[in-house]
């Protein structure tokens, strides 16, 4: 076969593979993706394997109740206070609320910026999602529910806890369940698929409250 046909057909056969495969590119956080007409740029692994999408909303954030909002006067942000950043509530359950932030909606960069300026002074605040349906929000609580693989002992468990900063908040020890806390300052979706790459989990799910 003459060398031009077999690179004819070698290239043939590269763009065949690409577009059978197409959907099948390995996700990546932070990475807005389109799919089935919706946006998502935010995904953990659900039991089988299948990346569960969501997408962040980067003009709002999370905060638990017990924090003051008067002790952000003193935080700022390019020059800008972070109490000013902040106005409407948006979302009031159980401990948190979460308000909206002068921040694009798409302003992935500046979110954790201002996150990390939050966790620095001691100040949780987690992200915001939503998986569109009815545009119903979804808020991390901070935590993250973790089960292990049968056969993973106890130290392995604990070596592995320490490993991401995480500390126990509740155990189930016949199903091998953990609810932890992530963190202040992490990002708690980059862990929990961490966990389950690494294969050092079985599943490991951010918590979340949400309402309809």
């Amino acid at each position: 076969m003459p060398a031009f046909r077999k690179t004819f057909i070698l290239l043939l056969l590269i763009c065949l593979f690409s577009v059978l495969f197409a959907d099948q590119e390995l996700p990546v956080l932070g990475k807005l993706i389109e799919r089935n007409g919706f946006l998502y740029d935010t995904f953990y692994y659900h039991m089988d394997g299948e990346p569960q999408y969501l997408l962040q909303k980067y003009d709002e954030i999370a905060i638990p109740h017990s924090v003051d909002l008067n002790s952000l006067r003193g935080l700022e942000f390019n020059g800008i206070r972070i109490s000013d950043m902040i106005s409407d509530v948006t979302f009031d359950y159980d401990n948190f609320r979460a308000f909206r932030i002068k921040l694009d909606e798409f302003d992935r960069k500046n979110w954790i910026q201002v996150r990390n300026i939050l966790a620095k002074n001691g100040v949780q605040a987690w992200p915001v999602l939503t998986y569109h349906a009815d545009n119903a929000p979804i808020v991390l609580d901070g935590t993250m529910n973790i089960v292990f693989t049968k056969y993973t002992s106890r130290e392995e468990q604990e070596k592995t806890l320490e490993l991401f900063g995480l500390k126990v908040v509740e155990i189930d020890e016949d199903m091998n369940f953990y609810t932890v806390a992530l963190p202040a300052g992490s990002d708690p979706f980059a862990i929990a698929n961490a966990l389950y790459e690494r294969q050092l989990v079985r599943w490991a799910q951010p918590n979340w409250l949400w309402r309809m």
